[in-house]
């Protein structure tokens, strides 16, 4: 009967030591999760386990039409998620400050040649606009060309021929009729165009473009000389400031910043148009970059320039449709006609009646689906220049695209001008590598800051690490947003698979000299 008494006893003395340790060791968890002393919280988000815990850190991928369920792999029963259409987003949401937020990827990947990821910077009701991390470049990742590496720069080239000792020699000895492939990296050296010379008369481009838009020229005994003029629409929350950069060989020559109208409520009040003239003179030969960092609420009525050659880089945004006739009247909705060097090229409207069937040398590119951007290739696309020439093909320089009806984004990885005689190239022999780049006889490939996925079997493991800025801070200031991207997913065969999604984030280390200093200064 003791002994009875004494057993039961003990059981109570455990259930009781259990019943006073889970909540302890619950409650140091959580203070843990909130303050991680050590200075890391590794949040892990698997599409295998239904984690509730961790939901409330990491979101789900969003939006759900461009992912699919999870699945699960026949052989091993490993669960993933397909991703489908490009991009796709996640939440990060922080219980408290961090300084630095690594992500893993798990995945596999069997076509898509480029795949990146982006922290979402500034206020996304005024400009949707991130840090960019490459997490895998196919082009590099299959490389047996032979690497130099420039480790005080993060800076690696490759070569097939070993006509270069190290990458400051590169630098040193730029060849100017070879072909450089550049991924990742800001490589801008300068271009001399040896036939330019100054043509009376001025170019007017009478197009009306919507938001941000890079622009190149080239000046040589002449004057900088760029009238413009804009119209704020008034559509988005948030003022609206015109903000023109004027860059030389990557340093700034002029910046000009002009107010918002005042209105910063979507009030639908349009403001009437401003015009501003930037004149700089005595400027040395070279191209010249044009930068209007303006939100899409702003739109460019016209551009009037002495300088004859003029091209938009990359994207271009047509606004002459006619969803924003009744608030500018005088919007002239006549078809535009522009001139490019892209052999892909994508387009998509949000509006209805910018819904058309768009012409490029005489091939049809059809808008049907509102968002949803429709991609054109040339015949050409995969076929460098010297497999046409061998041929007999001739690959064009230029195309011909005309929009009927405008209210479309034009996205490229080239040039586009007004007129033919303004076109020219300000990279000539630099490529920049993207999906959208052709296929091209390259000499060397410069990149920086990219470590190539790690493999086992068919998945492949990556990360990318951003210190986290104020301008990062979103939805109160403790959520971080992520973009995923895969330029030109739609365009192959195979879906990307996402197995895993893991998060560290990071911050100094819990210190108990800093507690005592905090207490000593009470």
């Amino acid at each position: 009967m003791i002994k009875q008494i004494l057993t039961s006893f003990a059981w109570f003395r455990v259930l009781r030591a259990v019943c006073i340790l889970v909540p302890v060791l619950v409650f140091g968890w959580l203070l843990n999760q909130y303050f991680a002393f050590g200075g890391r919280l590794v949040t892990h988000y698997s599409f295998a386990k239904d984690l509730r815990d961790q939901e409330q850190i990491i979101s789900d991928l969003q939006p759900a039409g461009r992912v699919s369920s999870p699945e699960a792999d026949l052989d091993s029963g490993v669960q993933y998620r397909r991703w489908r259409l490009e991009p796709i987003y996640f939440d990060v949401f922080m219980p408290r400050l961090y300084e630095k937020a690594t992500v893993s990827l798990t995945y596999s990947n069997p076509s898509q040649k480029f795949i990146s990821l982006g922290l979402r910077k500034g206020n996304p009701e005024i400009a949707n606009t991130f840090d960019f991390q490459p997490l895998e470049n196919k082009i590099i990742d299959h490389s047996k060309w032979s690497l130099l590496y420039d480790q005080a720069n993060d800076i690696s080239f490759l070569q097939e021929d070993n006509d270069f000792k190290s990458v400051q020699d590169f630098f040193n000895n730029v060849p100017r009729d070879k072909k450089v492939g550049v991924f990742n990296v800001n490589f801008h050296p300068p271009i001399i165009l040896p036939d330019y010379a100054p043509q009376p008369g001025r170019l007017v481009i009478n197009s009306t473009l919507r938001g941000r838009h890079v622009f190149y020229t080239y000046i040589k005994d002449e004057d900088l000389d760029l009238h413009f003029t804009w119209q704020d629409i008034n559509r988005g929350f948030g003022a609206d400031p015109v903000n023109v950069e004027i860059m030389h060989n990557d340093q700034l020559v002029k910046n000009v910043s002009l107010a918002d109208d005042g209105q910063v409520t979507p009030s639908g009040l349009t403001s009437q148009p401003t015009d501003f003239r930037l004149q700089e003179a005595d400027l040395p030969e070279g191209v010249y970059t044009i930068i209007f960092n303006i939100t899409d609420d702003v739109f460019i009525r016209s551009i009037d320039t002495a300088q004859h050659l003029f091209v938009a880089e990359n994207t271009l945004f047509l606004a002459a449709g006619e969803d924003y006739k009744q608030q500018i009247p005088d919007l002239d909705l006549a078809q535009t006609q522009v001139f490019s060097d892209a052999l892909r090229l994508r387009a998509q409207t949000t509006h209805d009646t910018g819904l058309q069937v768009i012409d490029i040398n005489g091939q049809s590119l059809i808008l049907q689906t509102l968002g949803a951007p429709q991609a054109w290739n040339s015949p050409f696309f995969d076929i460098t220049e010297s497999a046409a020439a061998a041929a007999g093909l001739a690959r064009p320089d230029i195309t011909t695209i005309t929009v009927p009806k405008n209210d479309v984004q034009l996205f490229a990885n080239g040039f586009y001008a007004f007129t033919p005689d303004s076109y020219f190239n300000p990279r000539r022999n630099i490529v920049e590598l993207t999906p959208d780049t052709p296929a091209v006889d390259l000499d060397y490939l410069l990149f920086s800051h990219y470590t190539p996925p790690g493999k086992r079997g068919k998945w492949l493991t990556t990360t990318a690490s951003f210190d986290i800025r104020a301008d990062h801070l979103q939805e109160g200031g403790r959520t971080l947003n992520f973009i995923l991207s895969a330029p030109g997913l739609d365009l192959v065969d195979d879906d990307i698979l996402i197995r895993d999604v893991t998060v560290t984030l990071e911050k100094k280390p819990f210190s108990f000299s800093k507690l005592k200093d905090f207490f000593a200064r009470l």
